[in-house]
């Protein structure tokens, strides 16, 4: 379970809002100081979710306990990583002070007293290992993947679902409370919309073989950075030719993802995270599961690549190929061609919830207007991919554009277009930060909506610049990382944008 994907509504003016099912109305009048804390039940009130913030000091000033060290730590809050967070009192190194020392551990929960061992100290917290749960929290539960702790693929299968949905609301709220007051920012953010399969629903996974160490002072990519750890995987290196003589002890080795936190050192003195074995996947599709053994036998028959691609449609099942174009019929929506290693929605459960709610709050009359037939005419679909967005909104305003920097993708989405009859689509093979720009040449801000659903990174400086300066009436921003998206909306308000319902 990842963070997923939250839609936030936009409008322009202070009282824009509109009544349609999962949307509040949202004006900039601030509601009297006062706590939400009540709406959201005491069987959560240990999951309270935190962004990380810590007083700043530095491990050099502090007496901190070595590697390899077993402590036992309290459990207060729970980090959007999946890694439950406790503090250390610890004694500075010069004086008497003791302050506080937060320890970083996966699989953990708020409220439950844990014993670790010490992995690694950072410049401001340290991580540990999970060896034993003392006290155990009420929401826990037995992960269904036997491989759960140590595997980075997944956050939370140690976590109820009805807990995860809880927490993941109040990670948002953490993530607006800049807004106003707790219960003005309470009122703003809906429901989690749960997905109907919590495992066995994702049609896309991408495990790959353990890289041999990095050698050099330089690392192939695989130190801690500001973007946290990178895959060796991602470079696809085929070991033939001069390098042929690794491959033997490579392609016997585990096939899956990178370990939760890095165990051990080269001999250059870096850390490094090896591969855990996947031999199954509870979150993927039993056909994908299926598929892994014949899978792992291909890649080493055809020495390599290192990262593999297993993408599930129900039209064309199980393929490796990239470059291959499979076709998925999202319910409700229509048939949709796009390339395995392309960018599509892996969780076909939700999907049509998702569309149908972003389609309804984009073109959705106007608040202040009147007639029947008020609402948008032109809608924008920035990062449009195959047209997904796009193609379900055709059927309700004049005219889409949608825009995207992948040629293949643009090709795709044309397809798509003539499959579902659209005729009022055009997609323009240009990046977000270009087509935006030119917008205003296409489409008269006053009658135009846009959704943007950016990468994880969220919008960029040029493309955040673009969309305000042409001033589109309303704007319906999907996300995959709340904290991006908040991030943004800081500058979308700043511009005289008001928030109209956020929904996880």
């Amino acid at each position: 379970f990842r963070l997923g994907r939250a839609s936030l509504k936009l409008c322009h003016g202070a009282s824009s809002g509109v009544g349609q099912p999962l949307q509040a109305r949202f004006c900039r009048a601030r509601p009297a100081q006062g706590s939400a804390a009540e709406t959201r039940g005491q069987h959560f009130e240990n999951l309270r979710p935190d962004l990380g913030e810590v007083k700043r000091v530095r491990s050099s000033s502090c007496e901190i306990p070595p590697d390899g060290s077993c402590i036992t730590v309290r459990i207060d809050t729970l980090l959007g990583s999946g890694e439950g967070q406790g503090k250390l009192v610890v004694q500075r190194r010069e004086g008497d002070e003791e302050v506080s020392w937060p320890v970083r551990v996966f699989g953990a929960l708020p409220g439950e007293l844990v014993e670790v061992q010490m992995c690694r100290s950072f410049r401001n917290y340290s991580e540990a290992s999970l060896t034993r749960v003392l006290e155990s929290s009420k929401d826990r539960v037995e992960p269904p993947c036997p491989v759960f702790l140590q595997c980075s693929g997944c956050q939370f299968q140690h976590l109820a679902y009805e807990a995860q949905l809880t927490w993941k609301r109040l990670y948002l709220l953490r993530q607006l409370e800049w807004l106003g007051d707790a219960e003005f920012v309470d009122a703003l953010v809906r429901p989690v919309v749960p997905s109907p399969r919590q495992y066995g629903y994702r049609r896309k996974v991408t495990p790959h073989l353990q890289m041999p160490p990095p050698t050099g002072s330089k690392p192939r990519r695989l130190e801690r950075s500001s973007k946290g750890w990178v895959s060796a995987a991602s470079e696809r290196r085929d070991l033939s030719g001069e390098d042929g003589s690794d491959w033997g002890d490579l392609a016997l080795g585990p096939l899956g993802y990178l370990e939760q936190v890095a165990r051990e050192r080269t001999p250059n003195g870096h850390w490094w995270k090896r591969v855990v074995d996947v031999t199954t996947c509870p979150v993927a599709t039993d056909a994908i599961n299926a598929a892994l053994p014949e899978a792992r036998d291909h890649v080493r028959a055809r020495r390599g690549p290192f990262s593999l691609l297993l993408r599930h449609t129900e039209h064309d099942g199980v393929t490796s190929e990239r470059g291959r174009v499979v076709r998925e019929n999202v319910p409700g929506i229509g048939r949709f061609f796009f390339r395995a290693g392309g960018f599509f929605q892996s969780n076909l459960s939700i999907l049509p919830a998702l569309v149908h709610h972003v389609v309804d709050a984009a073109t959705a009359q106007w608040a202040d207007g009147g007639g029947a037939d008020d609402g948008p005419e032109v809608l924008v679909d920035a990062y449009c991919g195959v047209g997904l967005f796009s193609l379900a909104a055709g059927v309700r305003v004049r005219r889409v554009i949608g825009l995207e920097l992948d040629k293949d993708a643009v090709r795709l989405a044309k397809r798509n277009a003539a499959a579902h009859g659209t005729q009022n689509a055009t997609f323009l093979p240009l990046s977000a930060e270009e087509g935006l720009e030119g917008l205003a040449a296409m489409a008269n801000p006053c009658s135009t909506s846009i959704v943007i659903d950016p990468p994880r990174a969220g919008l960029s400086d040029v493309a955040l610049g673009a969309l305000l300066a042409f001033g589109p009436r309303r704007i319906t921003y999907v996300s995959c990382d709340c904290s991006t998206q908040s991030r943004d909306l800081r500058s979308i308000t700043a511009a005289g944008y008001s928030v109209a319902k956020v929904t996880p």
